[in-house]
């Protein structure tokens, strides 16, 4: 893990950081021309293994309660230099081309796509995606995604009857076998613990690897298609998705990858519909525009604050059979 989250950030997520740039020319790039990528790679996980167990050698039982925790921290950085990297590249390039071109009219697209984005600009943008995280759409979403690999067997989530019908019916060519997750739990401050530390480390270290190869090949993904597909991954591998709600779980993974479809549809629709309004109307097309959007904006937050009250409503009155996590067991006895 430790191996494959280096590799990945420094040859792929990193490396157009000069100071990362300058540590590969003198300290890896001379050993991976002389002795092929795969040796030097084999060289670097097998000191990263032996670096691993001499620290779970000395540190005992410390080391071996907070190695995981460890590593889901330092894949979590990793996982956001991946996402802000890709997303503020997202978030910053229409902007910017469009603002260009609207300056420059007689330019054409492709020279758009070539302008140099001062540093600026790219903070201001990057300001601008931290405080979008703290909305409350931002955090229903976050939530959302939380639970839907939640090891808590009740969750409080949505998805349409048919997706969890759809569920029900998957499920049934599933044969039960033991749980790997560890049982719900919640901490000494009274949070709940929805992820264990291997399944955190592991969802954080795999997508930040894969967002980070993917960004610097300039493939088109999504930062949040590919943290999802982590997380519906582990859940099934442990079988969090298998127990208790699970009908819900699975039902709620059903209807995010229809909704992706559904998106992108819904905005090539509504794209045309724009540019067909601005077109034969002008100004006054771009006014509707806007109404329509308002409109449909502020329908769509009423119906969702209502569903999260009634879901949130439902749930509550649903009490079910909580662990001490490790660190509050052993305060316990002392």
């Amino acid at each position: 893990m430790l191996t494959g989250l280096g590799w990945f950030m420094v040859f792929k997520g990193m490396s157009g950081i000069p100071l990362v740039s300058a540590f590969r020319e003198y300290a890896i790039d001379p050993y991976v021309d002389a002795y092929t990528p795969t040796l030097v790679f084999l060289t670097v996980w097998g000191l990263f293994t032996l670096a691993v167990h001499l620290f779970l050698s000395f540190s005992g039982t410390f080391g071996t309660r907070n190695l995981f925790p460890a590593l889901a921290v330092l894949g979590m950085i990793c996982l956001a230099f991946a996402f802000g990297q890709n997303d503020l590249a997202n978030c910053a390039s229409p902007g910017i081309s469009a603002f260009w071109l609207w300056r420059h009219s007689e330019q054409s697209v492709a020279q758009a796509t070539q302008i140099t984005i001062p540093v600026w600009v790219l903070f201001v943008c990057g300001c601008l995606l931290v405080a979008g995280m703290m909305t409350e759409n931002a955090q229903r979403v976050t939530r959302a995604q939380v639970n839907v690999g939640s090891q808590f067997d009740r969750v409080a989530l949505y998805a349409p009857e048919w997706c969890r019908a759809a569920a029900r019916w998957l499920l049934r060519f599933f044969p039960h076998h033991p749980e790997l997750a560890p049982p719900p739990m919640v901490s000494p401050q009274g949070k709940k613990v929805h992820y264990d530390a291997l399944r955190a480390a592991v969802i954080s270290s795999v997508s930040a690897g894969v967002i980070a190869l993917a960004s610097s090949r300039g493939l088109p993904v999504s930062t949040t298609y590919v943290a999802f597909a982590a997380v519906i991954a582990t859940g099934l591998a442990d079988r969090v998705l298998a127990r208790g709600d699970a009908d819900l779980k699975i039902g709620r993974a059903i209807w995010v990858v229809v909704s992706w479809f559904l998106a992108a549809v819904i905005a090539m629709v509504a794209t045309a519909g724009v540019a067909r309004l601005i077109y034969h109307l002008g100004l006054v097309g771009l006014v509707i525009a806007l109404a329509i959007n308002l409109t449909v904006r502020f329908y769509s937050q009423k119906k969702a604050d209502e569903q999260e009250n009634r879901i949130h409503r439902r749930r509550e009155g649903q009490p079910q059979p909580l662990q001490k996590t490790e660190t509050e067991i052993h305060v316990g006895l002392e």
